[in-house]
């Protein structure tokens, strides 16, 4: 029987020591023949935890992460509740929307932004926005950053809201707190006590209520 051909490979000889070539190529070399390094960012948000209420900075991509200070759970999806949905307790990090002709009670929401265009009662805490489109009742504690009544929106609160600021296009009725500003647009209704950095009614608002002096 013939004996198997052997193979024997030629090595390549090069000035330099392994993978230095290989690195540059695949790097790029500024002018003097440096190598330049590529440090990958990976995009962050802040959020805000549920628990302790402090910030963390967390993957902008993640659907969940964990507080750096407490270590509880954060979601990070978005969610959306539509009529006839048994949901009622949400928290995420992510933002909630309450759809058209959905009528929901009971709820307890913590979220990013909420933009509510269905009729709900709760309790609400956003680190964003809530946006109102629609009219509704809400019987429990509500806060945000930034309260936005939109015009033909009606909301009525039990219980004051607190707030940065807020713009009122539609109507309200209940005690509204700011530590920033209060807008009343031109179609704006604001019926009730305001304590606010700044209040400004805008012409043809209309605000009846308390206002103590600065």
């Amino acid at each position: 029987m013939d004996a198997e051909p052997s193979f024997h490979p030629e090595p390549v000889m090069t000035e330099e020591p392994s993978g230095r070539r290989a690195l540059g190529s695949l790097i790029g070399s500024d002018a003097g023949g440096a190598a330049l390094s590529r440090t990958s960012v990976i995009p962050t948000r802040s959020v805000v935890c549920h628990v302790c209420g402090r910030v963390s900075e967390v993957p902008a991509a993640a659907l969940s992460a964990h507080c750096i200070h407490c270590r509880v759970h954060l979601a990070m999806g978005d969610v959306s509740l539509f009529p006839g949905s048994s949901k009622t307790r949400v928290y995420t990090q992510g933002d909630v929307t309450i759809h058209p002709n959905a009528v929901l009670s009971h709820l307890d929401i913590h979220c990013h932004n909420l933009l509510m265009k269905g009729t709900a009662s709760g309790n609400f805490v956003c680190s964003g926005v809530l946006d109102i489109h629609s009219k509704t009742a809400v019987s429990g504690a509500v806060r945000a950053h930034t309260l936005r009544l939109r015009e033909k929106s009606h909301a009525v609160f039990r219980k004051a809201v607190m707030v940065h600021n807020a713009v009122i296009e539609g109507t309200l009725e209940g005690k509204l707190e700011a530590t920033g500003s209060i807008t009343v647009a031109e179609t704006g209704v604001f019926l009730g006590d305001v304590k606010a950095g700044a209040l400004t009614v805008r012409p043809g608002g209309v605000h009846r209520g308390h206002l103590p002096r600065q």
